[in-house]
C-alpha cells in the first residue's frame, strides 16, 4: 500500500487561538505537517522561502495585496494559497481571489471549511458564489490585438503563474516572459497584473 504524501503547511495568523483551531483542524485531515506558524507576512514569506511547503493558510488583512501574494508565489511557484478571512467575504480585494486558490469565512461550519482545505489541496479553486458574481466582468467588452504568444501567457497570468512558471510551461527565458508581459501591460494600457486580468477577462480572447 502506497502512502500518502505528507504535505508542508504554514500558516499566517496573528490570533493564536485560530491559528491553533486551524493547526487541530489540518491534524485531523492528515498528512498534513505544520511546518511553521506567523503573525506577520513578512515572517510567513520568510519561512515560505525556508520550507517551501505545499500550502498557505492565511488571515485576510486590508494590508494582504495583489503584490504581496505574487511576492509569495514567486518565492514558492507551487504553493497553494488558502485565505481563511474572518471579515465579511464581499469585503476581500477582488485581486486577492485572483491570486489565492480559495478564499473560505471563519463563520462557515467547521466541516464546510475542511471540505474547502481539502478541495484546494486537490487542485480545485474555491469561490463563494455571491464573489463570484462580482468577479464576472460585465463592463464593456474590450476590443484589443494579442498575438497567440500573448493569449497563452495571458491564460497563464489568470491562473495565477508566476514569470518562473511561464518561462517553464512556454519554453522562455523569464527575460522574455517579463519583457511579453510589459508589451501586453502597455497594449491594454494597465500598469499591473490584476488590471491586465480585469480587461483580458472582458476581451473576445478569454475563454471560460
Amino acid at each position: 500500500m502506497i502512502e500518502a504524501k505528507v504535505r508542508r503547511a504554514i500558516i499566517v495568523d496573528e490570533h493564536p487561538l485560530m491559528a491553533q483551531a486551524t493547526i487541530e483542524l489540518l491534524n485531523q485531515i492528515g498528512n498534513i505537517d505544520v511546518v511553521g506558524v506567523s503573525k506577520s507576512c513578512n515572517q510567513g514569506i520568510s519561512e515560505i522561502q525556508q520550507w517551501q511547503p505545499d500550502l498557505l493558510i492565511m488571515d485576510y488583512r486590508k494590508d494582504i495585496t495583489s503584490n504581496i501574494l505574487t511576492e509569495i508565489r514567486e518565492a514558492c511557484p507551487d504553493l497553494k494559497i488558502i485565505i481563511f478571512t474572518g471579515i465579511p467575504i464581499d469585503q476581500v480585494a477582488p485581486e486577492v481571489f485572483m491570486q489565492a486558490n480559495g478564499v473560505v469565512s471563519k463563520e462557515e461550519s467547521h466541516d464546510s471549511v475542511r471540505q474547502a482545505f481539502l478541495c484546494v489541496m486537490n487542485g480545485y479553486y474555491i469561490v463563494p458564489e455571491s464573489v463570484q458574481k462580482q468577479l464576472s466582468f460585465t463592463g464593456r467588452f474590450v476590443d484589443m490585438e494579442l498575438s497567440e504568444e500573448e493569449v497563452a501567457i495571458m491564460n497563464l497570468i489568470l491562473q495565477g503563474c508566476t514569470l518562473n512558471k511561464i518561462a517553464e510551461q512556454v519554453f522562455l527565458s523569464k527575460r522574455s516572459v517579463d519583457n511579453y508581459q510589459k508589451r501586453i501591460f502597455q497594449k491594454m494600457g494597465v500598469s499591473n497584473r490584476t488590471q491586465a486580468i480585469e480587461l483580458f477577462m472582458r476581451s473576445r480572447y478569454y475563454r471560460k
